[in-house]
């Protein structure tokens, strides 16, 4: 049954979703609360480095498990892959850190919950971008 379960794409998205946000919330945690990062400014920056911590795992889970098994490894291909893929996520990446962190920062949303509900704006859009990006 479980087995079963993970041959769908769709709940490997999700099982990688979550812990590629795991990673995220856990870097961003350890930023502010270990680091110091603590003013809005500091957050938001430890918030683009927690990003990108998450986008480089995100890439690798999401190449290797959820969209292509790697029995076929072209390093071109995935080096363009990675390119493009980091690309696509810049454009969640800034809306989410120059509109939606301070937004919801400047309301005093916990900044974990801002996270959070800025990671869940573009889960969506991302699975379908996603998809294309690993078939090319």
């Amino acid at each position: 049954m479980i087995i079963s379960l993970l041959n769908s794409q769709k709940i490997r998205f999700l099982i990688a979703g979550i812990i590629a946000v795991s990673i995220n919330v856990i870097s961003l945690i350890i930023f502010v609360e270990v680091f110091g990062f603590r003013s809005p400014f500091l957050k938001s920056i430890a918030n683009i480095f927690a990003m990108e911590i998450g986008t480089i795992f995100s890439f690798l889970i999401y190449r290797f498990w959820v969209w292509e098994p790697a029995n076929k490894i072209d390093s071109k291909q995935i080096i363009n892959q990675f390119l493009i893929f980091h690309l696509t996520l810049g454009f969640g990446i800034a809306i989410r850190s120059f509109i939606i962190f301070p937004a919801l920062e400047w309301l005093k949303v916990n900044y974990v919950l801002n996270v959070v509900i800025g990671i869940l704006i573009f889960t969506i859009l991302n699975y379908f971008i996603n998809g294309k990006v690993f078939k090319s």
